[in-house]
């Protein structure tokens, strides 16, 4: 697309969609400090504290947005929705980009829910959802997205293509050109003993990939990637390397996400890096609007399905057809009984402490049992986790992720901020 004059660009940061659009306009920012070096930009500080009508005051084509909060949070807690149901119909941008948490698409109070759809619908737009990995689209952290794209319905407004993928011979790149060879803070380096491990689960492995997980730590079971996979999305990984065992640093994290090097002199805090959506992720939806991009053939993005043609096991109605369902045998020491236990055994061979993980899912099958009343229908629910397909198991959920920290702030010494000193990082699956 890319037409003369440049695109009008809005955007909230820091956010590295600037860096994917340089030769555009860039009307406004919404970051609370100064990223970037184009003296025509309106900087607004803090985007919860700029005005709702800004849209009105400073018309963009795009409005790019990196969304943090949860599913689960109010529509009205979102900037971004105050300033589009502020924007009168003459100004609303032709494209509204979102990068979200990918389990903004799974979850039922996600972006892709209908109450969501129906109010992007209301304000005359189409919605694209795209899970994309930055793996492949030639980046070097395992970041998930949920990519939203809102399209003018407006026959002047250019068709949304879907973003290709870049084939890197051989696989993802690998994280050893982002490592720093020397200048590593001492704190930085891990003093706990760990142990290699090659016997993973499969679902372990899937989960993870294509980080590559080489062991874990001998008290804290925190895990441990080689560098030659890609990396993990969270400063403070640990990252094994000749020397030993240390923690993935702010700035090397923020170059492999493609932070332009005054960004990373500014010293950016650890969770604006680990927030940020990587450079890759924003070059591939600013191509899938770009008719002039190298990148082709490109197909045609399909919208989500219009409310009013939802397919009838989607609608919402009150006279929802009949359906019978029968319970199965679930007493203990039944066929079905067995068969869970035999999978659960499975499922936690070679784990960190499983006997543990093995009572916990036996206390958890004893729930189970009472899900359905006498009567068969469903009145109380337990998950049975081993159950889960390894795909499920990796994927986007967010309950199967490994935690490489809590969240805590991260000091450039290689130290967590608030934790006494003590590196503090956590690990393991989480169910």
């Amino acid at each position: 697309m890319t037409p003369s004059p440049p695109l009008a660009i809005g955007k909230t940061v820091p956010i590295l969609f600037t860096e994917a659009w340089k030769e555009d306009s860039h009307v406004f920012s919404a970051e609370g400090g100064s990223t970037e070096n184009q003296m025509d930009t309106h900087r607004l500080g803090p985007p919860e504290r700029v005005a709702t009508d800004v849209l009105n005051r400073y018309p963009v084509e795009v409005l790019a947005i990196e969304e943090t909060l949860q599913p689960h949070s109010r529509p009205q807690s979102r900037f971004w929705i105050r300033w589009l149901d502020k924007c009168t119909a003459a100004n609303l941008p032709d494209y509204v980009i979102i990068s979200a948490p990918s389990k903004e698409l799974v979850d039922e109070d996600g972006l892709q829910s209908k109450p969501w759809r129906r109010r992007f619908q209301n304000w005359g737009y189409e919605a694209h959802y795209w899970f994309l990995r930055a793996h492949e689209h030639g980046g070097v952290v395992r970041q998930d997205r949920c990519m939203l794209v809102l399209r003018r319905l407006d026959s002047s407004v250019p068709p949304v293509r879907l973003p290709s993928q870049i084939d890197t011979a051989g696989g993802p790149r690998t994280a050893r050109n982002m490592l720093k060879p020397n200048g590593i803070p001492h704190q930085a380096w891990i003093q706990e003993p760990w142990a290699p491990r090659d016997d993973y689960p499969e679902w372990v492995t899937e989960a993870a990939a294509p980080c590559v997980i080489v062991g874990e730590t001998s008290q804290r079971k925190s895990p441990v990637f080689s560098p030659d996979g890609s990396l993990p999305d969270s400063v403070g990984a640990l990252i094994l390397m000749d020397r030993g065992i240390r923690r993935l640093l702010p700035e090397e994290l923020a170059k492999a996400k493609g932070m332009p090097a005054d960004w990373i002199a500014q010293g950016l805090g650890t969770r604006a890096i680990n927030h940020m959506t990587s450079l890759h992720l924003w070059a591939a939806v600013a191509a899938s609007l770009d008719d002039s991009s190298p990148r082709v053939p490109l197909r045609d993005s399909t919208p989500a399905i219009p409310l009013e043609e939802e397919p009838i096991w989607m609608a919402s109605t009150d006279e929802a057809p009949d359906w019978l369902w029968t319970a199965p045998d679930l007493s203990s020491g039944g066929e079905w009984h067995q068969a869970r236990v035999a999978n659960l055994k499975i499922a936690v061979h070679g784990l960190p402490d499983a006997a543990e993980h093995l009572a916990r899912g036996l206390a958890a099958l004893d729930v189970h049992r009472l899900n359905y009343s006498e009567a068969g229908s469903i009145h109380r629910l337990q998950l049975l986790w081993w159950e889960f397909p390894p795909r499920a198991l990796g994927g986007t959920s967010e309950w199967m992720r490994y935690e490489f920290l809590d969240g805590a702030d991260y000091r450039g010494d290689g130290q967590r901020a608030n934790d006494g000193g003590t590196g503090g990082d956590r690990g393991g699956v989480h169910r």
